[in-house]
């Protein structure tokens, strides 16, 4: 695994969603190894997802309760790890000083941790993912350009920490089904080269670019065409 980060840039802070699976079951399995890989590799900072999605209005930070996979389970309880306050779409991160606070809110726009993510120009990074999963930030893009099949709505969400806090939760909810077809747009951003990829055991991909990038260049796509991440 050490060879594939490496070739990763890691000269920011790193956003990493990611499927372990890509690697194989003996390397999930490994996890004070994973940890130690990773945290080494983004010494300038990283942030793992730790979204919490479901009907269930209370998220309880002191069970580490998430709705993600392999990577953010092995390193949510490392005492390393801290998690932003946010009870859809929080992170786990090591090696960074921020207070996040301010982001509890908001899942995406301008007042989200994704705008901070933006202006701070952190590395996005798709590890072992399809093209057409694990770019959470373009649902940002959305927000930004208010794209017409999503709908601002207000929610009331509570998260247990020592004691349980509600908060009134800002989400651009989608309005009605939809059929997303986001490797359109990493296709692009590919040929382009504000995204760049390299290649995984058994065919599967790492994709990685600046978020400064990727948001400019989509914001571009969304205000020509409102429907572009649409099939």
């Amino acid at each position: 695994m050490i060879k594939f980060l490496k070739k990763i840039k890691n000269n920011k802070p790193a956003i990493v969603h990611s499927d372990l699976l890509s690697f194989g079951r003996t390397l999930e399995n490994n996890k004070k190894n994973i940890i130690k890989i990773f945290t080494s590799h983004f010494q300038k900072g990283l942030f793992i997802p730790s979204f919490s999605f479901g009907s269930n209005d209370l998220v309880r930070y002191d069970k580490f309760e998430n709705s993600m996979g392999s990577l953010t389970n092995i390193c949510i309880r490392d005492s390393k790890f801290k998690r932003t306050l946010n009870p859809i779409h929080s992170y786990i991160y090591c090696k960074y000083n921020y207070n996040f606070n301010k982001y509890k809110n908001f899942s995406f726009g301008n007042k989200s941790i994704f705008n901070f993510f933006y202006k701070e120009n952190f590395t996005w990074v798709n590890l072992g993912l399809k093209k057409s999963e694990g770019f959470t930030i373009f649902h940002h893009v959305e927000d930004l350009c208010d794209v017409p099949y999503r709908k601002r709505i207000l929610l009331n969400k509570k998260i247990h920490i020592r004691k349980t806090k509600n908060y009134n939760f800002n989400y651009f909810a989608r309005k009605n089904k939809i059929k997303y077809n986001f490797s359109r747009a990493v296709n692009a951003m590919l040929k382009d080269k504000i995204l760049t990829q390299t290649s995984l055991p058994n065919n599967n991909k790492i994709y990685f670019g600046g978020c400064k990038k990727i948001v400019d260049y989509l914001v571009i796509k969304l205000n020509k065409n409102k429907k572009y991440f649409l099939l």
